[in-house]
């Protein structure tokens, strides 16, 4: 049920005039109209996003969930206080949204402070108030971790329970903020990138190969920021797979998609000896709005490679639940549905791996290691001939075999593309 379902559904009098308790609508709203207790950070993120305000800055404390908004939003405390408790249509839907979750449903606190203004919003669990406030230089939204009964508990329980829930709203973050459309940090570490994404962005278990910027005639869709430069890299990544990635170098200055084809490749042991392994994973699209995820749905296309691609596209002018966070599968939805795919199936017909670069790293750092290992073993030889020449052979044996387990993995990577391109090609026919 979306929005405009939940206030028609309100009881008239005999005059048809509206009558229904907003206390009730908001309390039935607050209550299931988000997917997750975390969900309400989305909220904000879009609202920041959907405001003027340049970058947002998300800080953790042991106590509360901190929102740094640099730039003017366009918010005023009056506006906020105003249209609260309003359940009609207004330019802070998603910021109320997002409250209403945490505090008429959650009854935690939260405060809003504005740039040089002497005084802050606070709800304090039941009712908001202003109250004087030490000027900030930046829009500052804090909500608490806990409701106001819950007070502050016994510390060490109290830690752990802040910690759980700041692992929590990082999860949500990361998991759906990453096609934001401003600067976004949590904790001074950048998120807004697609190659962020948790399950086609780069990772030690996944490798985006080709990524491709499409203009056509679909709503534009806002590149984050740190795609081009910017985010950190994880630390697990291999460094022979980072020089496979490959990028148009040119932007449309409108842009209808996003396409990025990733590998799923991954390390595993087996024995005592470390090798690459693939495993499939589906391909999806992720629809956004207002910089973060709202739904993702699996392109009809089959595939059963170690290749998928995502598609990340606006989802503006696509109807929605109440909450905003599921697309609504009606026509509209599935004539948009068909022309991001047939956009999406042109990129892929043209997506080209360049594997080499992880098999020449591979040899390189195997051979000058081996060596060592066949120097180390001749000298080793001289006095115990019988281990010498063991570790001189193994060295050897590797010197020759470098690089034998990428090519197997580049030739399984170029399998599963031709595999995508396949079934792309049979359900998305190109175009004349």
């Amino acid at each position: 049920m979306n929005l405009d379902d939940l206030i028609r559904e309100g009881i008239k009098d005999s005059s048809g005039t509206f009558t229904v308790s907003k206390e009730k609508a908001l309390e039935k709203m607050s209550a299931f109209h988000l997917p997750s207790d975390t969900a309400w950070v989305l909220k904000v993120v879009q609202a920041a996003v959907a405001s003027t305000c340049t970058e947002i800055d998300v800080r953790q404390t042991s106590t509360a969930t901190e929102f740094h908004l640099s730039g003017p939003t366009g918010w005023t405390l009056t506006q906020l206080e105003n249209e609260f408790y309003q359940i009609e249509r207004s330019p802070l839907d998603h910021l109320k949204h997002g409250l209403w979750n945490v505090s008429l449903n959650g009854m935690r606190p939260f405060s809003l402070s504005l740039p040089n203004y002497p005084e802050m919003l606070f709800w304090d669990g039941e009712k908001m108030a202003r109250k004087p406030a030490k000027p900030v230089a930046k829009t500052v939204l804090a909500v608490s971790h806990r409701t106001r009964q819950e007070g502050r508990g016994i510390p060490i329980l109290s830690n752990i329970e802040a910690a759980s829930k700041n692992a929590a709203v990082a999860k949500e973050l990361t998991q759906s903020g990453f096609t934001c459309s401003k600067p976004l940090r949590l904790d001074n570490r950048r998120l807004d990138a697609l190659q962020l994404c948790p399950v086609h962005g780069l990772s030690s278990s996944s490798y985006p190969v080709q990524m491709g910027f499409l203009k056509g005639d679909l709503p534009e869709l806002v590149l984050p920021d740190a795609t081009i430069s910017g985010f950190t890299k994880p630390k697990e990544v291999d460094p022979g797979m980072l020089k496979v990635f490959q990028a148009e170098a040119t932007i449309p200055s409108r842009l209808a998609l996003v396409c990025m084809v990733t590998a799923h490749l991954r390390k595993v042991t087996k024995g005592k000896t470390t090798v690459w392994d693939s495993y499939h994973c589906e391909s999806l699209i992720y629809w956004v709005r207002d910089g973060v995820v709202v739904d993702r749905t699996r392109p009809k296309v089959g595939s059963s490679g170690c290749c998928s691609i995502a598609i990340f596209a606006s989802a503006d002018g696509l109807r929605s639940d109440a909450g905003g966070f599921v697309l609504l599968k009606d026509d509209g939805f599935a004539a948009r549905e068909n022309e991001v795919c047939q956009l999406a199936a042109e990129f892929v017909a043209q997506v080209n791996l360049r594997m080499q670069p992880l098999v020449d790293d591979a040899r390189r750092t195997t051979r000058v290691l081996s060596g060592l290992a066949t120097l180390g073993g001749i000298g080793v030889a001289f006095a115990s001939p019988a281990h010498g020449i063991a570790i001189t052979m193994m060295g050897a044996y590797s010197f020759f075999t470098a690089g034998a387990n990428e090519v197997e993995i580049s030739d399984r990577a170029a399998t599963g593309l031709r595999d995508l391109q396949k079934h792309w090609s049979i359900r998305y026919p190109r175009r004349t």
